[in-house]
């Protein structure tokens, strides 16, 4: 069992960081990965690095994503790089999670542009930064075997105000963020700010099975792993836990 406690919020990079951080699989292995997945849309190179995090003794494991400048890019183009990104690490059963995890953002971004595939144009979705989010998590799953663990998590913290994005400002949580909560349990708060964005929701709603609230969840984890984003809140970086907790039976 898996669960997932995105109280702080949860972007794609802090869920990726959390499951790298579980030390389940080499990280050495998994940074060239996910390297390799990002070349599809240019030169990528990513970094592993360790961040403090008040209150959580093992720290956090955080990604530098460094690219070369992209041009926005149209849905159905980020869908055949996503495709290609896919087969260049490999993924099987992970191709299909990731291009249904894509499939989510753009289905949002459609509907809230009221436009198609082929003409809603990515900004912050349609970078090298989220290519390696969700194929760097489609590489989890399918090395984890993640279908065939239960996996819960807590509601899905977004917090609250305003935040500027490439269509100006608007009311946090983003609108395509929104979009793809509508299915979910979320919160505001507890920090101004967009805490959630479009990658961590869209990861998320194709992960979690179940929601609860962390005081629901009675036992010690065997593992936690720690993500952190790049984001600060209050002067802490924004994280995420994942918890691996074995031989559980179902709640």
């Amino acid at each position: 069992m898996y669960y997932i406690d995105s109280s702080m919020g949860a972007a794609g990079d802090m869920l990726l960081g959390a499951f790298i951080d579980l030390d389940i699989l080499d990280r050495e292995k998994v940074r060239r990965i996910l390297e390799k997945a990002g070349n599809e849309m240019g030169p990528t190179t990513v970094e592993l690095v360790h961040h403090d995090i008040p209150g959580i003794e093992k720290g956090a494991t955080g990604l530098n994503i460094q690219h070369h400048d992209y041009s926005h890019v149209s849905g159905r183009k980020m869908q055949k790089f996503m495709n290609k990104g896919a087969d260049a690490i490999g993924l099987k059963r992970g191709k299909d999670w990731a291009l249904k995890t894509l499939n989510a953002i753009l289905i949002a971004e459609c509907e809230v542009h009221e436009s198609t595939m082929d003409e809603i144009h990515l900004h912050e979705t349609g970078s090298p930064d989220t290519l390696v989010d969700i194929l760097g998590m489609a590489y989890f799953y399918e090395k984890l075997k993640l279908h065939e663990h239960r996996i819960y998590g807590t509601p899905i913290s977004v917090g609250r105000g305003k935040v500027k994005i490439a269509h100006g400002i608007v009311d946090v949580p983003a609108p395509a963020t929104a979009e793809i909560l509508k299915t979910m349990d979320f919160e505001f708060g507890p920090h101004d700010g967009e805490m959630t964005t479009p990658t961590g929701a869209a990861i998320l709603s194709s992960l979690l099975q179940v929601q609860m609230q962390e005081s629901e969840v009675t036992h010690s984890p065997s593992t936690l792993g720690v993500g952190a984003g790049t984001k600060e809140f209050a002067g802490i970086k924004g994280y995420l836990k994942v918890h691996k907790i074995d031989d559980l039976d179902d709640y």
